[in-house]
């Protein structure tokens, strides 16, 4: 009766091997089992041949046992016994595929001669089973060698890929699957080891990046092959590299807490010289990844910036972080009322660099409140501040309503409700109100004259009649600022009369 053997032929992958396989089911077929087994083994040996040709494309190691190979063939002497061999060495099989193997090339060479009994069925079936299994079915992957010419290529070509994330994911992920399994964690701590001290030296910045957007990719092949991996240890022995690939959004979750505490740890050391780092316990937070342990200690470094022995040096970390408004408020606020360009100049930038929709993101009172000291900066000359104001008055559709409001309300109620004037830049915020619709022009004025009205004269302050005048002539200027020019004008008669404040002429 013959072999059927499809089942084998289909998990077969390189057309190079199904070849020579065919061969191996016409002899079962036609019940010669000797025939059948010895090619078998030539199949296999065939199959090994063509693996270490397709992997010395890309590794010199496989490549110069492809070169052995044809030498020992040139001399027509077998190659059988080392390109087993080699081919455990290089990983393409494993210690026990390597016996198996080893024991089918033994009886290949006692069933090659006719003098000795032919295998049979049953042992037949077991070569070719070992064989396809462990050989002909796995793809050509590449090993240890192929890896280390990857990493020397990422840290040390500067040619070598494109300086663009995108272009060194997708290439990352298409390599990754060409290399075995086994040899992913070995990829990872050697690109790891290099990249650690790649850290602080700006010449090396072209393979940082590249080496940390590949290890990104790299990581979660780890994790994916093996989800109990030690991250822990892993962080504690590659800190500043993990401070960023640890930190991924979609692995975060997945690297226990311990990791996680570690990686917090690293990422705020860091910041001290790398401010853009806090970036990424940011997108942690934002993506509710962090304990309330970890996020309060984000918070508190964040709460450094506002002491008052950090405050020049801290202004420009502040801008140099590139971290949300909303995320760094209080110490926006806190340096604004400085009184110092020098410190408020840098924090101005960072709300100008954010752009609009990052104070869009703040909830009304903020607004109102940055506003207000946005206002308290231009009028007290700082460059920056008045450069914002600008930029408010060319796209001021896009600016939210509350925070003009607080610019506008600055100018004659302070923060305790106190009348009193601020009007250095009080034109530039009428052109502002000015070019809104007439609705919410009304709705400002509204909010203004409320607050004027339930107000009361800041004690000690000297209002000059000049000063008064300039205001109202500064109003009258449109229709709908001279309602308002009128009530300010009745608002100081009444508290003039009776005796809450003094105008001086």
């Amino acid at each position: 009766m013959s072999l059927n053997l499809s089942k084998y032929k289909k998990k077969i992958l390189i057309d190079e091997d199904k070849h020579l396989f065919k061969e191996v089911e016409k002899c079962a077929k036609a019940g010669a089992y000797r025939a059948a087994y010895i090619m078998t083994w030539i199949a296999c040996a065939e199959s090994l041949k063509y693996r270490f040709k397709e992997a010395g494309k890309r590794d010199h190691n496989a490549s110069a046992v492809v070169t052995k190979v044809n030498d020992i063939e040139a001399n027509k002497k077998s190659v059988d016994t080392y390109i087993l061999n080699e081919a455990h060495k290089y990983g393409f099989v494993s210690t026990a595929t390597h016996e198996k193997l080893g024991h089918i090339l033994t009886f290949r060479s006692v069933y090659a001669h006719p003098y000795e009994e032919a295998p049979t069925e049953e042992e037949l079936l077991n070569a070719i089973s070992v064989v396809v299994d462990r050989v002909l079915s796995q793809p050509v992957l590449l090993k240890e060698g192929f890896v280390c010419s990857q990493v020397e290529e990422i840290i040390n070509n500067p040619h070598f890929l494109d300086d663009l994330r995108d272009s060194v994911v997708e290439y990352a992920e298409d390599v990754l699957q060409r290399i075995s399994e086994d040899c992913y964690f070995y990829m990872l701590e050697k690109l790891c080891k290099e990249l650690e001290n790649y850290f602080g030296d700006p010449t090396l910045r072209i393979f940082r990046k590249r080496g940390l957007w590949f290890s990104a990719v790299l990581v979660k092949y780890v994790h994916k092959v093996n989800n109990s991996f030690n991250w822990h240890d892993f962080s504690i022995n590659y800190p500043k590299v993990s401070s960023v690939i640890l930190a991924q959004i979609s692995l975060f979750p997945e690297i226990g807490k311990n990791a996680q505490d570690s990686t917090v740890s690293t990422i705020l050391e860091r910041s001290e010289k790398s401010p853009t780092a806090l970036r990424t316990l940011e997108k942690l937070i934002e993506s509710d990844l962090l304990s309330k342990r970890q996020s309060d200690r984000f918070k508190m470094h964040i709460d450094k910036f506002n002491k008052k022995y950090h405050c020049s040096d801290s202004a420009k970390m502040l801008m140099a972080s590139g971290l949300k408004i909303k995320t760094c408020f209080d110490s926006i606020v806190f340096h604004l009322k400085s009184h110092n360009w020098n410190i408020q100049n840098p924090v101005v930038t960072l709300i100008i660099n954010n752009g609009i929709n990052e104070v869009g993101e703040l909830d009304t009172e903020r607004q109102i409140i940055l506003g207000r000291n946005i206002l308290q900066a231009a009028e007290g000359n700082v460059h920056e501040a008045k450069i914002l104001l600008d930029k408010t008055l060319e796209d001021v559709d896009l600016w939210p309503i509350q925070f003009v409001h607080g610019l506008f309300i600055e100018c004659f109620v302070n923060e305790v409700d106190q009348f009193r004037f601020k009007i250095r830049m009080l034109d530039d915020v009428i052109l502002i109100v000015n070019k809104y619709s007439l609705d919410i022009r009304k709705r400002l004025v509204s909010d203004l004259r409320q607050g004027i009205e339930s107000s009361i004269p800041k004690p000690g302050y000297a209002f000059y009649a000049d000063e008064i005048q300039e205001c109202i002539k500064s109003l009258v200027k449109y229709s709908w600022g001279r309602p308002l020019a009128k009530s300010i004008n009745i608002y100081i008669e009444e508290k003039e009369k009776s005796g809450d404040l003094e105008v001086v002429e």
